[in-house]
């Protein structure tokens, strides 16, 4: 009954210990996936800052550009100028691709790509205009002016864009952090149940292994003992197929052990039926039975045992086999006929 409840209790620890593992494979997988998404995230958002970078610079760079162009009419400044437009039209296409995954904000991006297109049609006209035509100083200025306001009101979409997005940034650097630091936790705590699983299975592998031993050790101890008993020892499983078969069996029925383990026990024990129905009863019936019997030797010679037989059965009272214990009282039999007989005879004369 004990060894019974404490394999339901290895059972149920171990469905436990199986549940708890999915479990944290499952958070862990959760930590995992959000941990990959906000690192997409924040590579978005540094590759969105960096390529705000390079439109301010390249702006810069236009800007620089159109006044030469405006002064000088060099064609080699003005395909500068166009060269550093078409650059800042690529980011600015990269940027509206990158505000679909939600990293900034699409109506920003949008809206700095319309102040933009409208700061470069204002300076592409005004190059156009003034391409041939020398430049009159006033309304050059106030050119500039309107030129100067467009490029403010760009700038002021950059930098909300940029806070935005080094907001955006921290926030998910944060969160990162957050799921990374779960994650190593989680890590540490499938490494110790690991640890604690290795731990039980060598205890309890060990402990099968001594009790096996321990087993191992009272067989040899219980075969020996039956070796020496000076009288005939004979187990059989639950088909009467012999599994022991001593020294003194062979003695009194003349098969050595190697003949007849394996065999059927009627092979070698020869009964009278009434003695067959007695002897095989006892194992359906889970008796014990002592009584006189008689037997014959290999040689056919008959012998009287007195035998002792019980059933043997297990935990869940199963028949699995049957032990006999056979004394030779032939000599005693064959005295007391004998001394019958002497009495017989005195009693006639």
């Amino acid at each position: 009954m004990k060894k019974s409840n404490l394999k339901y209790k290895i059972k149920i620890a171990f469905a436990i210990c199986v549940l708890f593992i999915l479990i944290v494979l499952g958070v862990m997988y959760f930590y995992v996936n959000n941990t990959a998404k906000e690192s997409t995230k924040t590579d978005t958002a540094i590759d969105v800052l960096n390529r705000i970078e390079n439109i301010v610079a390249k702006i810069q760079m236009a800007e620089s550009d159109k006044r030469k162009f405006l002064l000088t009419n060099n064609p080699i400044i003005k395909r500068s100028y166009d060269e550093s437009i078409e650059k800042i039209d690529d980011e600015l296409d990269a940027m509206v691709k990158l505000s679909s995954k939600n990293t900034t904000k699409k109506e920003d991006v949008e809206a700095l790509k319309n102040q933009f297109d409208a700061k470069k049609n204002y300076a592409n006209n005004l190059m156009k205009t003034n391409a041939i035509a020398k430049i009159n100083p006033a309304l050059l200025q106030m050119q500039e002016d309107t030129n100067r306001t467009l490029l403010e009101n760009t700038y002021v979409i950059i930098k909300k864009i940029k806070q935005a997005e080094r907001a955006y940034l921290q926030v998910s650097n944060e969160a990162r952090a957050y799921y990374t630091k779960r994650l190593s936790r989680l890590y540490f705590a499938l490494a110790f149940l690991f640890f604690v699983s290795l731990l039980t299975a060598y205890f309890l592998i060990k402990k099968d292994i001594q009790n096996a031993d321990k087993i191992n050790k009272q067989l040899l101890y219980n075969t020996t003992l039956l070796g020496n008993i000076s009288d005939a020892i004979v187990t059989t499983d639950a088909n009467y197929n012999i599994t022991n078969w001593n020294k003194y069996a062979e003695s009194l029925y003349g098969y050595k052990e190697e003949e007849v383990v394996g065999k059927n026990v009627k092979d070698f024990i020869t009964l009278s039926d009434k003695d067959k129905e007695t002897f095989f009863s006892i194992a359906k019936d889970r008796k014990i039975w002592k009584g006189e019997m008689l037997h014959y030797h290999k040689n056919g010679d008959p012998i009287h045992v007195l035998v002792s037989t019980s059933a043997i059965t297990n935990g869940k009272n199963e028949f699995i086999g049957a032990i006999g214990v056979l004394h030779n009282i032939t000599d005693k039999i064959n005295l007391q006929d004998e001394l019958k007989l002497l009495t017989q005879k005195l009693q006639i004369e």
